[in-house]
């Protein structure tokens, strides 16, 4: 008995650690209701993707819920845990707002800090790059918004075909 459960206890401690290792990698964002549309945000890369659940789905989800993608497919595999099969599709990009003004590094290798300028009303955001999207931005790139969430957003080439859309909290006053 002791040895089935410790083989018990082996396998819950395998299975807890593969799926912390998968984990879920998205969080939703926002919602567009009238749509059905849930914005999903992937919390290692920053990349932005919209899906829509079934209506009964989508009734019972709230921003900051979690979800679970496989971006080389293009598929939600799990909402909230729960195995699930839906498309992702192309995020909205909204109203570009700012322009790319400066890029500086806060951590050589790692973080850069962007400062983007918003062509209305003159002033600043703030935002942090990680380095792997650093050679895609540069002085004058275009910076996206939505009001709802607070990310700002912008849109590079993730293979020589298709184009994501990465998003970045904005920060209240940059730290230095």
């Amino acid at each position: 008995m002791k040895k089935i459960l410790l083989q018990l206890f082996g396998l819950l401690a395998a299975a807890s650690s593969l799926q912390s290792a998968n984990g879920q990698c998205c969080t939703i964002i926002d919602m567009a209701k009238e749509a059905g549309t849930f914005t999903i945000r992937d919390s290692r890369s920053g990349r932005i993707q919209l899906f829509k659940p079934d209506a009964l789905e989508g009734a019972e989800l709230k921003i900051g819920d979690s979800v679970d993608v496989k971006f080389d497919s293009m598929k939600v595999v799990s909402v909230k845990g729960v195995a699930k099969t839906y498309d992702l599709l192309e995020p909205l990009y909204n109203d570009s707002c700012c322009v790319v003004m400066k890029l500086d590094t806060l951590m050589p290798d790692s973080v850069f800090r962007v400062t983007a300028r918003n062509i209305s009303s003159g002033k600043s955001i703030y935002f942090n790059l990680p380095s792997t999207l650093r050679p895609s931005l540069d002085s004058g790139t275009v910076v996206f918004m939505h009001p709802s969430h607070g990310y700002a957003m912008v849109a590079t080439r993730t293979d020589s075909t298709r184009k994501a859309l990465f998003g970045f909290p904005v920060l209240e006053k940059p730290d230095n």
